[in-house]
Order: C-alpha cells, then structure tokens, then sequence
C-alpha cells in the first residue's frame, strides 16, 4: 500500500531520513505517522499514522500495488474517488462522488483530467459529457449549456448557449464577454474574461436578474475603488473599495432597509477606521485600530484596541459599566454580552475571537423572542423585569473560531439534556447521542454537518429498547439492518435503500418466527 501526500510532496521521492524525520516532527508535533508504502525501509524509517495524516488535507488517498486507489474526504470515511492511478494522478477508468455518496462522474481520465465520461446531477440526470477532452454541459430541461474545451478547470474555447438552447456568447482562449448560467438556465454573471476568468468590468445576479454585485475584477476576484453590493431586495449593500474578492480600503455600509450603519475604512474586511451605528445610537468608533464599542443606548461594552477587526487589547465591561475582565494579546477569560447586555457567553478568548477552548452559550435576546414565543409563553425570561434568567444555556462545550467543535452538550430550554457528542464548525459532526425533550435516548450513532449520517447506528423507542440498528446514509438507513418490534423482538434482518427495504431479508412476526424470506 501506498500513502500519496498530496499537497506535501511525494514522500517516495524525498531520500533523506534526517529532512523527513526534521519535517514530520515538527508538522506532527511528536505524533506518530505510519507510511503505508511500497518501500519498506522508509515504512520502517517513518514512524507516523495515517490518522494523523489526514489532518493535513481535505482528502487522503490510498494506492494499492496495481495503481488503483480510493480518495476520502478528511477526518472521514466518505468516499470522493475511486479508480485508476498513473504517477499520482487520476490514469484510467474511475468514478468521482460527492459529500452525499451520490454518483457524479464515471469515466476515463488522462494525467488527472477527465477525457471520457459521463457527469450526473443529484437526480442522476446527465448534465456533463466528456469525448478525447471535449467537453458539452447541459441544463437541466436538456438543452446544451457549453460546448468546448477546458484548462486547468476553466472554460477555454467553446460555445456559451442560454437556457432555450440559442447561442449566447463565445469564448476564445479563456479570452471575451461573457455570460455565466445556473443549472436551471438563471443569468450568474455577465461581464469581461481573460484567462478564463473573470477579469474587468462585470454583474452578478440573484435569481430573477437581480442585482447582487457590479464592478471590477481581477483573475476572477472583486477588485477596485467603485464596487456596489446589493441585498436581494435591491437596496444597497455596500459601496466601496476591494481587494482579492473582500472589502479593503474606503466604503460605507447599509443595512436591509437602506439605512447607513457604517462609514469609514476596512482592512481586509474589517472594520480598521470610522463609526458604525445602529438606528438608534453609534455601535463602534474606531481610529486606527483603537476604539470603543458601545451597548445599546451608549453603554461601554469594550474598549481598546482591535487587530483585523478583533478585540486584541481592552478592557471588556457588563451593562452596569462595571470591568468583566481584560483581553491581552488577543487572549482571555470571561463573558461575552449582546448589544442588549444580555450573557451569551462564558468562556475562553483566543487569537482575538471569543469561544476558544471550553465555554457555556447562552440563547440571545433575540432567540428568545423569535423562538420561544408561543401563545405569550416565554421561557425563562422575567416579563416583568424584563430580564432572561442567566441559569439557561443550549450548549456547553468546546469551541473553535467562535464555532462549536469539539466535544459538547445542548440542552433544551428546560434545561433538559437533547445531544452529547462531537461538534465540528457549530453543526453534530461525528459519535453522538440524541435524547428526547423528556431525556429519553433516542438515537446513538453518526452524524455528519448536523445530520444523523454515513455509518451504524441505533434507534431507540420511549422506553429505551431498540428499534433499529445498522447502516446510515444521508441521514436514512441504507445498508444492513435490523428493525425491532417495541417489545425487542427482531421484525427484519436485512438490506435498505434511501430509507426503504430493498434487497435480501428476513421477516419475522410479533413471536420471533420467519414469515418470509428474500427479496
């Protein structure tokens, strides 16, 4: 077996133990890697794991010894590729999937491109096909999209149609005016192309030929002094400079309803220089990074300096004015407030950003209202005093950038235990335990971004027997499986797809003998 480091390097090719060992040291910090290689010295050489490995890139690959492999994606076992491989490249018949186990692309590929195939959409209807290179997309009512060829996955030369089929614009190397399409035939973009991409003046629409974007770009990003962003109701946005695709340099921002709420200067898309408001009184008033942050109606939440945008030097205070605690080089202890005063965090600073490490989050005042409010009944929340009790939390956990991710907890609005288990960027990723609102373990398996997912299993009923236990895709079972009556008897062993019984096995009744067997 073959480990192939994209993105690293190719670790056959590198013959010096000493730079490996002073390169793995240090990007593993002491963790072990074991390569899986055809040179045994070097598998012995190297003591590091393919876990680990996968830490470093987005998806990881495994050759065996006759040039097939498969591709997952990171930190899982979802599978994005598998077929032929020639030098580390995709050389032969192979067949790509997306994050959902769908098929994509089948087909013959050639030094890592696509030369013979065919490619499908997530209803399985043909949208692409590929003949010695030459490339023809179609919509999704069949009509021709594009009919050409592309270079390091941009459109080179070929023919651009709109959705009833008609020939929209050309392209003549990577080069000309052009008119980007959705799927369903909806106008993207239309604007100047170099280098097959966009580059000069350009439009971006929502659907409908709403205006989202117009201005300058370079090799494909925002660029310039004269770019207006539009919200889908045709108000602007904002208006201002870019640079590399974000807001950097002089610009003013506005809110939904048209009304201004920032004017000054970003740094790379953050706010470096100037006041921002909300309709009633200044929010944040910043000079050269230094500045101070306001609650509603004036009061003193932070004051200090800001790095890119973050509080990186200050003194952070409660609603009553008085000091919660002091941020030093971006790190800290303590709570975070909302522009009304009201806890919604507490727990670590990091690099700047709040819910580093492990902390406690609390529902906002805006959640409270917005989710909570059935028939005037409000959930924690003192009507009188107009204060939310600060013993109600949903979560409590680790936290990354802000985001959950890690190991964490989220409880209802009593309070009441609803999932344990792995978080990854604020959504269920990984081993986890979902509970009912009375606390009773119903499920016990996988999750993927938030979706009980790819993996076993097991569903309970009410009373905690077993209803279910197996295979799971996109959130339904798929695989081998086990169905339980409520009493625990087995109802059926066997196979399911997308949810449903589908190929060989076994029924039983409500005493546990066979009623039917097969397909």
């Amino acid at each position: 077996m073959e480990l192939n480091t994209q993105g690293y390097g190719n670790i056959e090719n590198i013959k010096s133990k000493i730079i490996m060992k002073t390169i793995f040291s240090f990007l593993f910090e002491n963790k072990k890697l074991e390569l899986l290689s055809h040179n045994k010295k070097l598998q012995k050489s190297f003591d590091l794991t393919l876990e680990d490995y996968k830490k470093f890139n987005h998806r990881y690959k495994i050759l065996d010894d006759n040039g097939k492999g498969k591709e997952y994606l990171i930190n899982t076992n979802i599978l994005l590729f598998e077929g032929e491989y020639k030098n580390g490249k995709k050389n032969g018949i192979g067949k790509e999937y997306n994050i959902n186990g769908k098929l994509i692309f089948e087909g013959e590929y050639e030094n890592g491109l696509k030369k013979n195939g065919k490619g499908y959409d997530n209803k399985g209807n043909i949208y692409l096909t590929v003949e010695n290179g030459n490339i023809k997309e179609f919509y999704d009512n069949g009509n021709l999209m594009f009919v050409g060829k592309y270079i390091n996955g941009r459109k080179w030369n070929g023919i651009i149609y709109d959705y009833n089929g008609i020939e929209n614009c050309r392209i003549n190397n990577g080069k000309g005016y052009i008119k980007e399409y959705g799927y369903t035939g909806e106008l993207l973009f239309e604007g100047n192309y170099l280098n097959g991409l966009r580059n000069g003046k350009g439009i971006e629409y929502y659907d409908y030929y709403r205006l989202k974007f117009e201005g300058y770009y370079i090799n494909g990003l925002r660029n310039g002094y004269n770019g207006i962003e539009y919200y889908d109701n045709g108000k602007i946005k904002y208006e201002g400079s870019y640079l590399n695709g974000v807001k950097d340099g002089s610009g003013r921002e506005l809110n939904y309803y048209g009304q201004y709420f920032f004017n000054g200067i970003y740094r790379k898309c953050k706010i470096f220089d100037g006041t921002m408001k909300n309709n009633r009184s200044k929010y944040l008033e910043l000079k050269n990074g230094i500045g101070i942050e306001y609650y509603d109606f004036g009061h003193i939440h932070f004051q200090g300096e800001f790095f890119e945008g973050l509080k990186w030097n200050g003194i952070i205070y409660n609603y009553n004015g008085e000091k919660e605690f002091e941020i030093k080089n971006g790190n800290g202890f303590g709570r975070e407030y909302d522009y009304y005063g009201k806890l919604i965090f507490k727990g670590e600073f990091r690099n700047g950003k709040v819910w580093n490490g492990r902390g406690i989050e609390y529902p906002t005042i805006d959640e409270l209202y917005g989710l909570l409010s059935q028939e005037n009944i409000f959930y924690g929340f003192n009507y009188n005093k107009g204060e939310v009790e600060k013993n109600i939390f949903y979560y409590t956990g680790d936290y990354l950038e802000g985001e959950q991710s890690g190991k964490g907890e989220e409880y209802n609005w009593e309070k009441k235990l609803i999932f344990d288990g792995e978080f990854l960027k604020g959504k269920r990723h990984g081993k986890g335990k979902l509970y009912n609102d009375n606390n009773i373990l119903i499920f016990d398996g996988e999750f993927f971004e938030g979706k009980i997912w790819k993996g076993f299993g097991k569903e309970f009923n009410k009373n905690g027997k077993v209803l279910y236990e197996g295979e799971y895709s996109n959130g339904k079972r798929h695989g081998k499986g086990k169905e339980f009556f409520e009493n625990g008897v087995l109802k059926f062993n066997g196979e399911y797809l997308n949810g449903e019984k589908c190929g060989e096995g076994k029924e039983y009744n409500e005493k546990g003998i066979l009623a039917f067997e097969g397909y």
